[in-house]
């Protein structure tokens, strides 16, 4: 069977462990993704996953269309692609998969993503959405339209209950786990005396509330500088560069007191070796949520 796969495709950790697991359960069937070019390198050992390639605005022209107005020219490019590829796609596609997790998160662009998720559902093929969220909702108006979409799936598998309830108890809802428990176990052959951290932006996050930002730079500082006083190792995980891990890595980093052993580990589509970084470490102080996962899972 020929799946068309739909995801959050940017070199995170979570998303790729999506897109890892259901293509190595399901060895038999072929699986198409949109994906920019950047990233198809890294899908190339996964046999039976497809690329259909999206292009990018050149940078030049970017910051020419910026000028002209305030119209996020990316999305609009991107999307527009996307109409295209998906009506190619559907020409021979038999099922369609959304893979978790923030699929109805409300952001400022939120009419033209639901716009695009309600123009996938009009093929006559299977539909169905795993392990989602629903909300933040910040407007009574997105979660009218959101619910809208939500109950165009033929079943759409929330991860988590209260997703599950906000959204009325659909008849085409359940809940269960995040697919990433589904993921086999390292078995290290030996634990290193070595602390791995997961950091996010939460500046970027949480802009109205700068002060949280502060706290929680403050707070993981003073755990990275404990276990450095004590001899551990320190690992920085960046589970996705381009929403400012690595970034935040740096900077703490740069606070830290006689560093002993400090190093960030960057996810740039390695799988095994980045969770091999977790795997023979003795504990994960995580805020990425699927870094808890797979720290709970190891």
């Amino acid at each position: 069977m020929d799946i068309l796969l739909h995801a959050y495709v940017a070199q995170n950790l979570g998303d790729d462990l999506f897109l890892s697991l259901i293509c190595k359960r399901y060895p038999q069937h072929t699986f198409y993704l949109f994906a920019e070019g950047r990233f198809i390198e890294q899908y190339k050992q996964i046999p039976n996953l497809r690329i259909m390639k999206i292009y990018v605005l050149p940078k030049l022209l970017r910051k020419v269309l910026c000028k002209v107005g305030t119209i996020n020219f990316d999305m609009s490019f991107e999307y527009f692609q996307r109409w295209i590829l998906q009506k190619k796609a559907m020409k021979f596609a038999e099922f369609q998969v959304w893979l978790g997790g923030s699929q109805f998160v409300e952001t400022k662009n939120w009419r033209t993503i639901l716009s695009y998720k309600k123009y996938q559902q009009q093929f006559h093929t299977p539909f169905v959405s795993i392990s989602a969220t629903a909300g933040p909702f910040l407007t009574e108006k997105y979660k009218q339209k959101a619910i809208e979409v939500i109950k165009g799936y033929d079943e759409i598998c929330f991860r988590d209950k209260k997703s599950y309830e906000i959204t009325g108890e659909l008849s085409n809802a359940r809940y269960e786990m995040d697919m990433v428990f589904a993921l086999d176990r390292i078995i290290p052959l030996k634990q290193k005396k070595k602390i791995v951290l997961s950091m996010i932006d939460v500046h970027s996050k949480f802009r109205s509330t700068p002060n949280l930002g502060i706290e929680y730079e403050k707070k993981l500082l003073e755990i990275a500088q404990y276990y450095n006083d004590c001899g551990y190792e320190l690992c920085f995980l960046s589970c996705c560069t381009l929403q400012g891990d690595t970034r935040i890595s740096q900077k703490l980093i740069a606070q830290i007191r006689n560093p002993i052993s400090v190093k960030i580990v960057e996810y740039t589509g390695d799988l095994a070796a980045f969770l091999a970084e977790i795997a023979d470490a003795q504990m994960m102080v995580a805020t990425r949520y699927h870094a808890n996962v797979v720290a709970l899972r190891y």
